[in-house]
């Protein structure tokens, strides 16, 4: 029998600590133009697991 308790992992937390408007223009055909700066940080509780994010992705639909 294996001697190791297999206990559950704990999720990674992730939240937005800052966020702020860069760029926010109108031009005269109606074209919004924007930029988004967005600090995120997270927290990893599980001790055998790490991770790696090469790429973040955000969609923002108004």
């Amino acid at each position: 029998m294996d001697s190791h308790r297999h206990e559950p992992y704990s999720p990674v937390e992730f939240s937005i600590t800052e966020a702020s408007i860069i760029r926010f223009s109108l031009t005269s055909n109606e074209t919004l133009y924007y930029n988004f700066k967005v600090n995120i940080t997270s927290r990893n509780f599980n001790d055998e697991i790490s991770y790696y994010i090469s790429k973040c992705r955000c969609n923002f639909f108004i």
